[in-house]
C-alpha cells in the first residue's frame, strides 16, 4: 500500500508539472514574438544596404501553438507466494515474501511552433520597401509611399482610418509624415552597394542590434531609449480597422488590399559618404 500511495504521489506531481510546464511554454512563446518581428526588420533593413531596390522578406505570424505532454504508467507486482518454515513444535521460525516489484515510466514533452503566411501582395511591398529605404536612406517617403484606399460612396478615397494617428505612416489630407516614423538612425560596418560604410560615431554611446547578412547594425543608445526601433517595428506590422459591428476588426491586414495601384516613382538613395 505505501508503494501504490508513492506512485499516486509521482503520478499527481506530474501533472501538476505539466500544468506548470504550460504555462511557461505559453508565456515563452508569447514573449518571443517581439525578438521574432524585430529580428525580422533588422534582416530587411541589412538587405536594403546591399539592396535598395530590392524587396522585403516580410511574414506575418498568423497563429501560434504551444502543446505540452506528461505522462507516468506505473507497474506494481505484488507477492505471489509465501514460504512458511516450522520448528518441531509448530511454531514459526521464518517467512519470506517473493514477487513484489514496482516499476514506472514517466514521459515529458512539448512543442513550441509559429503559423507564418509570408506577404505576397504588390502594393503592400511597394510601401513596406518605402518604408524600408527610408530608415537607411532617408528617401522621400512622401512620394514613394501611397496611402492605401478605400471605397467610400462608390469611390477611391484615401483609407480614413489608415490616415489616422497613430497607425498612419502618411497622416491626415496633407499626408504628412507620421512623426514617429524616423529615418537616418541606422549605422553600420560592411561595405554597401556602393562599396561605403556608415559606422557609428566614436564620441557617443552606441546600441549593436547584431549582425545580420555582411553588416553589423547599430544605432545611438539615446535614439534606442527612445524607442525609434519599437516605433519603426509597429510600422511594418499589419494594421486591422475597427470592424463595422463595433469592436477592433481581428482578420489579416487590410493594408494589404485597397492600395493605390500606381506605381512609385523611383527614388535612388542619397550619397552617402563615410
Amino acid at each position: 500500500m505505501g508503494k501504490l500511495a508513492l506512485v499516486i504521489l509521482c503520478a499527481a506531481s506530474v501533472a501538476g508539472c505539466a500544468s506548470t510546464q504550460l504555462n511557461y511554454n505559453t508565456l515563452d512563446i508569447a514573449s518571443s514574438v517581439s525578438s521574432l518581428y524585430t529580428k525580422q526588420v533588422l534582416s530587411n533593413l541589412s538587405k536594403y544596404i546591399d539592396e535598395p531596390e530590392g524587396l522585403p522578406a516580410q511574414v506575418d505570424i498568423a497563429a501560434g501553438t504551444v502543446q505540452t505532454s506528461n505522462s507516468v504508467t506505473p507497474s506494481i507486482t505484488g507477492p505471489v507466494s509465501k514460504s512458511f518454515t516450522y520448528g518441531a513444535a509448530g511454531l514459526v521460525t521464518g517467512s519470506a515474501a517473493a514477487g513484489a516489484s514496482m516499476t514506472g515510466t514517466f514521459a515529458d514533452s512539448w512543442q513550441q511552433n509559429w503559423n507564418v503566411s509570408p506577404i505576397t501582395d504588390a502594393n503592400t511591398l511597394r510601401n513596406l520597401r518605402a518604408i524600408y529605404r527610408y530608415a537607411v536612406y532617408q528617401t522621400n517617403i512622401e512620394q514613394e509611399y501611397h496611402v492605401p484606399r478605400a471605397s467610400i460612396g462608390g469611390k477611391l478615397v484615401a483609407n480614413p482610418y489608415l490616415s489616422s494617428f497613430p497607425q498612419c505612416v502618411l497622416c491626415g489630407p496633407s499626408h504628412g509624415r507620421n512623426p514617429k516614423l524616423r529615418g537616418g538612425w541606422l549605422y553600420w560596418t560592411g561595405p554597401d552597394w556602393r562599396g561605403l560604410q556608415n559606422p557609428p560615431p566614436a564620441d557617443v554611446p552606441v546600441v549593436s542590434l547584431g549582425h545580420y547578412g555582411a553588416h553589423e547594425l547599430f544605432m545611438l543608445k539615446s535614439d534606442f531609449d527612445r524607442g525609434y526601433l519599437a516605433d519603426f517595428t509597429l510600422f511594418v506590422l499589419p494594421v486591422s480597422e475597427p470592424s463595422l459591428g463595433g469592436g477592433t476588426g481581428g482578420g489579416s491586414a487590410p493594408s494589404r488590399h485597397n492600395f493605390n495601384i500606381l506605381v512609385p516613382q523611383q527614388i535612388l538613395p542619397q550619397q552617402q559618404s563615410q
